[in-house]
């Protein structure tokens, strides 16, 4: 969904069909954006903020793919680019981002059934481009870029109390990174550690972080 390809940004959008291995276009979006971020709420796809070439966007869609159509909701409180957004326990929740002055620490929530925006607790360090996660019932802000420099600082939000926690920090500093929970698989991390191998080389950063919350702790695997 979005992107840039070089020349414009985008509102076309594309869906896998991994029966047929193919790629096929599905009804554009109504907005073009890049630095977007999607997630699914109650079977709809979601894609917030982002920049359009011209100017960071507050806009906000969701995708019914049995009606092949995009229907805007009402826009976010602030203009955010490099946003965050995930769903959990019935809410939408939009997180950092770059308002086109400054990285954001300010986190708002979507009510679909009020079909409004409203503000909660704020982060204790405005990030933008960051990995975003839900792990046993928390949410996740890891690494990103402050302003000043990338980071390697993760906190995680309760939902029921509202309030931000620290958590231990990443291994190394990352921006514009990728995160995923992994349950019930005690044996992934030889397979992480096999592919950093072979794809390990020039350009880029190939090792990869495993978080512990048991101890709150990181480990690095290469």
């Amino acid at each position: 969904m979005g992107g840039y390809d070089g020349q414009v940004r985008q509102n076309t959008a594309e869906r896998y069909n991994k029966n047929k291995n193919q790629w096929s276009f599905i009804q554009p979006m109504h907005h073009q954006r890049s630095d977007a971020s999607a997630t699914v709420l109650y079977d709809h796809i979601y894609i917030c903020g982002g920049f359009d070439g011209q100017e960071i966007l507050n806009s906000a869609e969701y995708y019914e793919s049995g009606l092949n159509q995009w229907t805007l909701i009402p826009p976010m409180l602030s203009l955010r680019s490099g946003v965050r957004i995930v769903a959990h326990n019935h809410f939408l929740y939009a997180l950092g981002g770059f308002n086109g002055a400054n990285r954001l620490s300010s986190v708002e929530r979507y009510n679909h059934e009020t079909n409004s925006w409203e503000n909660v607790s704020e982060m204790d360090t405005p990030r933008s481009n960051f990995a975003i996660e839900v792990l046993e019932g928390m949410i996740f802000a890891i690494g990103g870029f402050d302003g000043f420099n990338t980071i390697s600082r993760v906190e995680c939000f309760d939902t029921v109390s509202e309030q931000w926690y620290k958590t231990a920090s990443l291994n190394i500093n990352r921006s514009a990174l990728s995160a995923c929970v992994i349950e019930g698989l005690p044996n992934v991390k030889p397979y992480i550690s096999e592919r950093n191998r072979k794809e390990g080389g020039a350009g880029g950063n190939s090792k990869s972080n495993f978080f512990h919350p048991e101890s709150n702790r990181f480990s690095l695997t290469y």
